[in-house]
């Protein structure tokens, strides 16, 4: 809210609004699956430490994106 253009008469701004299209694929061949767990392993490897509270240790509750899609792809 409040992140749009700017009205024309006025000072305020408008809403900004986006629609993401995520597309997901059926099923990766061993070579695609591994680029996936590189890639997660450096999203992994760059929050490490970065969540709030301070706390760098991983909740085994808590499973983020690329988890989520590595169980489901097998």
């Amino acid at each position: 809210k409040g992140k749009g253009v700017p009205h024309l008469h006025g000072n305020r701004r408008g809403d900004l609004l986006v629609t993401v299209d995520v597309r997901v694929p059926g099923s990766l061949d061993d070579r695609q699956q591994e680029l996936l767990q590189e890639l997660a392993q450096s999203f992994a490897d760059s929050n490490r430490g970065s969540r709030k509270g301070g706390s760098s240790d991983e909740d085994e509750d808590e499973k983020g994106l690329f988890d989520k899609i590595k169980e489901a792809l097998g």
